[in-house]
């Protein structure tokens, strides 16, 4: 915050008097004496606040390291609190600073944002991969794929998720996983305008994209997916859905469960067979331009599933058996055909409509249990001879409250109502849509950065790996059978002396010329080493600055250190570690 003129003047004066009066300067005043220098009130405390941020962040990345974590993200922390580091210290150089410090810290937020959606992509690619949906686009195929069925880079999971469960089927609706998932995310991405509505109604993205990856999966064990246009199958997906949720008004039961009933019956040799030679007639009706036949035919086949998913659990079997058109085919279709025979008829004629065949199984229902439900349910033989008494019952109760096709028509209302909704509700699921689009757009725009910024992270890992190789080197530890790495240098050996021979020659290294003086760089000169010989080493080897006896040096010439080849070696293992950490004393071991 920037002092005014009064505000400062009232720091000098404390700190002057505190001065003249001998009183030992407090940290706190330093401080505050520091900012008023620079006229930003807290400017030291945010500095060094922001640069112990930096410096846990740099811990963290250590830590990292060592647990083995990996991506892009890794860096974030230690970007974001470099960049804001930068941008705090540059708020001491006026309004240009102030700007360009915003920007540095906004540019290690985007850096930070680009990292976490690289990271997200990569992960959901390699677990696409992992069945067989490997994108070969890569991880821009990934999220244009994702965002065609409306998903977000935060909800890549659950678009992994609905195509891991009918990767079998999006194989058979597209020849490969790869080709069907292209083709299952346009099929989402066509009937998008009714996103919203589907809102009004209570489902959400991930709710609706489970049922379409339903569609497909019936679609595909029937036989019908691969003969669909894109047209039918965006037709027929609505319809389907549709049809969920009508029954899901009706039975209580939701989308989800409504969904596995149709796929465990699928899984039933009777009824599949029964939905295959459906699709198979209504095949050939189309090839013969019978378009109304073949209407009827795929329109029992839905019917058939309606039907399964209306009647009472109990009874489920003994239904879809009948569906063959043979009263011997189970137990289960017996026991129906006995107790309801007037539904039992109509289900094996397959030529119903669903909510027909159900208010004649409650009538029927109501009667077989005036008539035997208390003598053979009193002594436990009615589910023996018409099947679970249960269902029966759960047939009459619902009969009690209105027939059927009048809870159908409300169903249907209701479900009409909800379409229709306006007010705070449509303006909530609107909401939606226009936030995933808005999120959509913004992850776009960050995803222009994805190559250069994963670039740059891949430079940084590789100075990385350099550094930490050579450091390895330096301290030995990479001396383990295994070929150095990347920026590693082979470390000095020891030449061997020959008895009687000479030793060692020393190596002159120039330092830099007084500040003071503009030095003449001298090139490093090889002289024999002086007869006699050599001074012990006490501990590590030290760099010992050569004096030149009864001769003076010119004020332009550097001074020379005498460093033995033989130390090489040693002197690879250290660094500066005694005496003062700048100018000619430093006193440097190795």
């Amino acid at each position: 915050i920037e002092m005014t003129p009064e505000e400062i003047e009232a720091v000098f004066r404390e700190y002057n008097d505190a001065v003249i009066r001998g009183v030992p300067i407090e940290a706190a005043l330093a401080e505050r004496m520091r900012d008023a220098t620079l006229g930003l009130d807290g400017y030291t405390r945010e500095l060094k606040t922001s640069l112990g941020r930096l410096k846990t962040a740099g811990v963290a990345l250590a830590q990292s390291f060592i647990d083995g974590q990996q991506g892009a993200s890794i860096y974030n922390k230690t970007i974001e609190s470099g960049a804001d580091s930068l941008g705090t210290f540059l708020q001491k150089f006026g309004p240009l600073g102030k700007a360009i410090g915003t920007v540095v810290s906004m540019g290690g937020k985007l850096i930070s944002e680009v990292n976490q959606q690289t990271d997200a992509l990569f992960e959901s690619y390699q677990r696409l991969s992992s069945f067989g949906a490997g994108i070969t686009t890569g991880i821009d195929g990934v999220m244009a794929l994702s965002q065609q069925a409306g998903y977000t880079v935060g909800e890549l999971a659950k678009f992994t998720s609905v195509l891991e469960s009918s990767s079998g089927h999006l194989a058979m609706m597209g020849g490969t996983v790869e080709q069907g998932t292209r083709e299952f995310t346009s099929l989402v991405n066509s009937v998008s305008d009714q996103r919203e509505m589907w809102r009004r109604m209570g489902l959400d993205v991930d709710q609706q994209n489970e049922a379409y990856a339903g569609f497909v999966r019936i679609m595909s064990l029937s036989g019908r997916m691969q003969r669909m246009t894109d047209t039918d199958r965006a037709a027929s997906s609505q319809a389907y859905l549709e049809n969920l949720v009508t029954l899901g008004k009706l039975t209580g039961q939701t989308v989800g469960e409504l969904q596995t009933q149709r796929e465990a019956l699928m899984a039933q040799q009777r009824f599949a067979s029964v939905q295959r030679e459906l699709a198979r007639k209504a095949q050939a009706a189309e090839n013969a331009g019978d378009d109304a036949a073949a209407a009827r035919y795929r329109n029992q086949m839905e019917q058939n599933f309606q039907l399964i998913n209306a009647v009472p659990e109990e009874l489920r079997t003994g239904v879809a058996d009948l569906m063959t058109g043979f009263v011997g085919t189970s137990q289960s279709a017996l026991q129906v055909y006995r107790g309801l025979p007037g539904m039992a008829r109509m289900i094996m004629n397959q030529n119903f409509e669903y909510s027909e065949v159900i208010a004649t199984g409650e009538v029927e229902a109501s009667k077989r249990l005036d008539a035997f439900g208390r003598t053979l349910g009193g002594i436990g033989a009615f589910d023996e001879v018409f099947g679970p008494l249960i269902g029966f019952v759960k047939l009459e109760s619902a009969a009690a409250r209105a027939a059927f096709d009048e809870r159908k028509r409300a169903a249907e209302a209701e479900k009409n109502y909800q379409r229709a909704l306006t007010g705070a509700t449509a303006d909530q699921a609107k909401l939606r849509e226009q936030q995933l689009l808005t999120t959509q757009n913004i992850q776009g725009l960050v995803g222009v950065l994805r190559g250069p910024v994963t670039a740059s992270m891949r430079m940084l890992a590789t100075i990385t790996g350099e550094a930490t190789t050579a450091l390895g080197n330096l301290a030995g530890t990479n001396q383990r059978g295994a070929a150095p790495g990347p920026g590693a240098t082979a470390p000095a050996t020891t030449p061997a002396t020959a008895p009687g021979a000479a030793p060692a020659a020393t190596t002159v290294i120039t330092l830099p010329a007084a500040a003071s003086q503009p030095a003449t760089p001298t090139p490093a000169t090889t002289t024999p080493a002086p007869a006699g010989p050599a001074p012990a080493a006490a501990g590590p080897a030290r760099a010992q600055r050569r004096s030149t006896a009864g001769t003076t040096a010119p004020a332009a010439s550097a001074p020379t250190v005498n460093m033995s080849t033989a130390d090489l070696p040693q002197m690879a293992q250290g660094g500066i570690v005694s005496g003062p950490t700048s100018g000619y004393q430093t006193m440097l071991d190795g």
